[in-house]
């Protein structure tokens, strides 16, 4: 474990020992480590000096009184800052006496907690230099104090509500294996802390107030949600585009009470003109002539008619008359453009940008405080093919002003001379150096993946914060909040590992390595040995993505001989560990994992028959109708074993909603049925 034990400069006041105060009770380095295992995130700098343990009836949770000394600042995104201190220490006083069964008001052990200024005073005690020392670290509205002001009280102080916020997170925590209705074990604990990256959290997908309190018990603070055009009212009036937009308001204030910024985003522009009352409403923004196509997404909407920027400046003032303060417009998503004469020769991603911006500025001079981000899936793939100008990046970073925060898709493929992730396109990855700020998704929370499917989380970030970036999102490709009614099942169903990596290296990049924030989930999940799954997942090959439109991509190009396919004896040693994870799963005595081994070795013996057996028999014996008809039966045998497995692990997980279980085995019945016609199974006797 590579924790930092703090040297506290700046004059804080470390723990002393009163006559009438509990006697400190020795924490070895050992037992120590053991209680960091139930931190999720791990704080940058944390020492555990003692503990001390007393009645639950005598812990007190006191709370900061405002004064106008230590009165936060106002700033740009930080409304509902107070409100997020109030939840923290309302929730705080709730968690204590769910535990306990009393509520916290006794005067044995006290934690304070609250924001604090330049005064250096919370709650009418002086913690001399605390201020200062918040003031210096980075993202300093998330960062945070706790430090024992003698072995009778805890502080945690933060200079915003946020900070607040997740302190006491922590210190949940890390009272939590201890905490009882009989006893109250607290540990006397030093903590200095703040987040890596600035924005952590989810793009798309989850919009429940369970699922956010969940994600801002972590300390994930972003989520992004998409406006679908059908929710989007348009209709055509006398003097202009009639347009309204319903949000859930109550989720959004519920959302900045917990310190996570709730973004809505008005969806790809080429969605926008599926929507039967779009097209009814304004037939004009569509122009496709006979036989032409535009892309792979929908019609890309006419950039050339100015409806299209008084529609985008309707809908924005719609939600900016709610109290929204930022929102979010998506360009084209692949390729698409508009082919009417004034916009055939323009560039579509270029001509949009222009458009959005102008309409967000033009809803500005109603509410000023409106902010703007600006999404683009441009990829690299489309210039290698052809699809879109060379110039494309460029002429889209020129339409975005430097207080528009640019937010990219599909960037994170290339690596840097130090072998991290940056975006393909080197014109996004020299814009932070510009003063532009940007931020990024790459990783995918879904069903359809391995349970244990880290997606480099920890590379990911590190690779943002070195090269500035301030935001890093995991997609959520299919929303669980909608097919899971509780958020005990919604914890135990495939997220559960992701959503702790996601928090552990967003906010704490080089804290752990794999195997011990491994050993930690084990901890905090209560498995029996916690070591043991440390090891399981040192050992596990990493067959854990299961998109299968990739692995089609992936198929063709080892047909083409542009894809290494690994040897027997390769697929016999990933085999071989498969063996010894499964020993292990079964020593930790958890169905979920015995199953996930299950579903590991499954799809490597399919990936065996495909990859190690079909493909060369298709290169070397495409005409051999009987040899073709063997290796189907095989892959036939191999993918229903694994269709079983996913089942399986269904039924155990109590999933039955076939909105959630009937889009991936769709996509993984077209993967069969594709390997299928490669082989020319309607050729075989």
């Amino acid at each position: 474990m590579r924790w930092k034990i703090m040297m506290m400069a700046g004059g804080l006041m470390m723990a002393t020992s009163l006559a009438d105060a509990a006697p400190v009770q020795p924490v070895s380095g050992a037992e120590a480590e053991a209680w960091c295992r139930w931190l999720i995130p791990l704080p940058h700098e944390i020492a555990i000096t003692g503990c001390v343990s007393v009645a639950p009836a005598g812990i007190g949770v006191r709370g900061q009184a405002r004064t106008a000394a230590n009165e936060p600042a106002a700033g740009a995104g930080q409304s509902g800052a107070d409100d997020a201190e109030k939840t923290a220490i309302a929730e705080f006083t709730e968690f204590v006496k769910s535990k306990t069964g009393v509520e916290p008001s006794g005067d044995r052990f006290i934690i304070q907690a609250g924001t604090i200024g330049k005064d250096n005073i919370l709650n009418g005690v002086a913690i001399p230099g605390a201020y200062e020392q918040l003031a210096k670290l980075p993202n300093n509205e998330q960062a945070y104090l706790i430090v024992p002001l003698a072995t009778d009280t805890l502080a945690v102080a933060a200079l915003r509500g946020p900070g607040v916020y997740y302190g006491l997170a922590t210190l949940r925590q890390l009272l939590a294996p201890r905490l009882d209705s009989t006893n109250a074990t607290i540990p006397l604990v030093t903590i200095k802390d703040w987040p890596d990256i600035k924005e952590r959290g989810i793009w798309g997908g989850w919009t429940s107030a369970a699922a956010i309190r969940w994600m801002a018990e972590r300390k994930l603070n972003y989520l992004n949600y998409g406006l679908d055009y059908g929710r989007l009212g348009l209709t055509r009036g006398s003097n202009g585009p009639i347009c309204e937009i319903k949000l859930n308001m109550d989720l959004w204030h519920y959302a900045r009470r917990h310190a996570l910024n709730y973004k809505p985003h008005i969806t790809h522009l080429d969605w926008m003109t599926d929507r039967e009352h779009i097209r009814a409403a304004y037939p004009e923004l569509i122009f496709k002539e006979e036989g032409q196509k535009q892309g792979r997404g929908g019609t890309s909407p006419c950039t050339s008619n100015p409806i299209l920027q008084q529609i985008l400046t309707g809908w924005m003032k719609s939600i900016a008359s709610q109290g929204v303060d930022e929102m979010g417009v998506w360009t084209t998503e692949y390729y698409g453009h508009c082919l009417c004469p004034a916009c055939k020769d323009k560039n579509q991603i270029e001509e949009e940008a222009k458009v959005i911006v102008a309409a967000w500025r033009e809803a500005k001079k109603t509410y000023p405080d409106l902010r703007l981000r600006v999404f683009t899936s441009i990829n690299d793939a489309y210039f290698k093919q052809g699809l879109l100008p060379a110039d494309t990046c460029e002429k889209f970073i020129k339409q975005i002003p430097k207080n528009v925060i640019i937010e990219r898709a599909c960037g994170s493929t290339a690596r840097d001379k130090d072998g991290l992730m940056i975006d393909p396109n080197p014109e996004f990855n020299e814009l932070p150096a510009k003063g532009y700020t940007l931020a990024s998704y790459r990783s995918s929370l879904n069903y359809f993946a391995m349970r244990y499917s880290l997606d480099s989380y920890q590379h990911f970030f590190k690779s943002l914060v070195k090269h500035g970036w301030i935001g890093g999102y995991a997609w959520e490709v299919i929303p669980l909040n909608i097919y899971l009614k509780e958020l005990g099942q919604c914890q135990r169903v495939f997220d559960d590992v992701q959503m702790d990596a996601l928090a552990e290296w967003s906010w704490n990049n080089t804290g752990r390595t794999e195997k011990e924030f491994a050993v930690a989930f084990a901890a905090r999940s209560g498995y029996r040995h916690p070591e043991k799954f440390g090891e399981w997942a040192g050992i596990m090959p990493g067959y854990f993505a299961l998109n299968f439109a990739t692995e089609l991509d992936a198929l063709n190009r080892a047909k083409a001989g542009q894809r290494r396919i690994p040897s027997d004896a390769e697929y016999s040693g990933l085999l071989a560990k498969c063996a010894q994870g499964m020993k292990l799963a079964e020593e930790i005595g958890d169905p979920g994992w015995i199953l996930e081994s299950k579903l590991i070795a499954a799809k490597i013996r399919l990936d065996k028959v495909l990859y190690g057996t079909i493909i060369k028999d298709i290169v070397k014996h495409e005409a051999d109708a009987q040899i073709l008809k063997t290796d189907l039966a095989a892959f036939k045998q191999s993918a229903s074993d694994f269709s079983d497995l996913l089942k399986e692990r269904d039924a155990y997980y109590g999933i039955k909603d076939e909105r959630f279980t009937g889009w991936p085995m769709g996509k993984f019945t077209n993967y069969v049925n594709t390997v299928k016609s490669m082989m020319g199974a309607s050729r075989a006797p």
